[in-house]
């Protein structure tokens, strides 16, 4: 699940957030949630808001996952895999830091071994606060120009192309 946040350091409780896709992006989540129309129809992206005009917390979520693991074997590890977060991550299990520094990069691969917040008797709660780019010096549409869809006219050939 996921919920845009508001100045808070720990996720609150999962009552009205969304179902967010996962892998996907805030976007995707957002869409799919009916927050904005389809950006490829129209001038729809413009009803998106930039991040430029809107600052970092409309972008910044958390995604929110309740799971159970019967049992770990003696000696076996549990990792954690990402493959893409894209900009800025901080990743919690059971309420305890997993990464020691902020996930930092666009679309990094990152592996965290753990075990050792994992419960067995409870259910666990992964979270993961995930931040946009801190610094907007420019007015930009990246996330509607992803989005947009471009309609070009295909040059018909001439004869000395054709040969």
């Amino acid at each position: 699940y996921q919920r845009r946040v508001h100045g808070s350091a720990t996720p609150p409780e999962t009552v009205g957030w969304m179902p967010a896709r996962v892998p996907g992006t805030v976007l995707t989540t957002l869409l799919e949630n009916q927050q904005y129309p389809a950006p490829e129809f129209g001038l729809n992206n413009n009803l998106i808001p930039d991040i430029h005009e809107t600052g970092n917390d409309f972008y910044t979520f958390w995604f929110i996952r309740k799971f159970d693991i019967p049992e770990i074997q003696e000696g076996r590890n549990v990792w954690l895999n990402f493959r893409g977060i894209n900009y800025k991550a901080e990743i919690f299990l059971n309420g305890k830091r997993v990464n020691n520094s902020t996930h930092e990069g666009m679309f990094l691969r990152k592996s965290f071994n753990i075990t050792p917040w994992l419960r067995t008797d409870a259910p666990n709660t992964l979270a993961v606060l995930v931040l946009s780019l801190i610094h907007i010096s420019e007015p930009t549409r990246l996330l509607s120009i992803s989005y947009a869809v471009f309609c070009l006219k295909k040059k018909k050939k001439t004869k000395k192309q054709k040969e």
